[in-house]
């Protein structure tokens, strides 16, 4: 009778800039018998723990501490700047729901990222 024995080896690494990265291999294999398991298990495992390691050597692109944050600045500089136009542009408009309920509405628009456009148009 032939057994099926299953192995997996995974290893995420914490890389600067709050990135990492991770490798992962599999292994199918048939046994003649169940009474060596537990030495081919040992022997996959070390097999694939020395592949991954070997190849998460390998790191690629790492980005430095600062990739990303002028990007992040710029892209929130303008989203801040097409809201309040978004806020002009609807505020001159006549709202059937109150004070409090419109600054609420603007609240939830600035805080989830959905286009105040969007929201009129779901509100008509």
């Amino acid at each position: 009778m032939a057994v099926k024995i299953i192995a997996n080896y995974s290893k995420r690494l914490g890389l600067p800039g709050y990135s990492s990265h991770q490798f992962s291999v599999s292994v199918e294999a048939e046994l003649a018998s169940t009474d060596n398991v537990s030495a081919e298990a040992s022997t996959l495992y070390q097999t694939l723990q020395r592949a991954v390691d070997q190849e998460m050597q390998k790191t690629g692109f790492v980005p430095d501490t600062e990739y990303g944050s002028a990007d992040q600045t710029a892209k929130a500089r303008t989203f801040k700047q097409t809201t309040a136009i978004a806020h002009e542009q609807i505020e001159e408009k006549p709202w059937k729901a109150s004070d409090k309920q419109r600054d609420l509405v603007f609240k939830i628009v600035d805080n989830s990222g959905i286009e105040i456009e969007v929201v009129e148009a779901i509100s008509d």
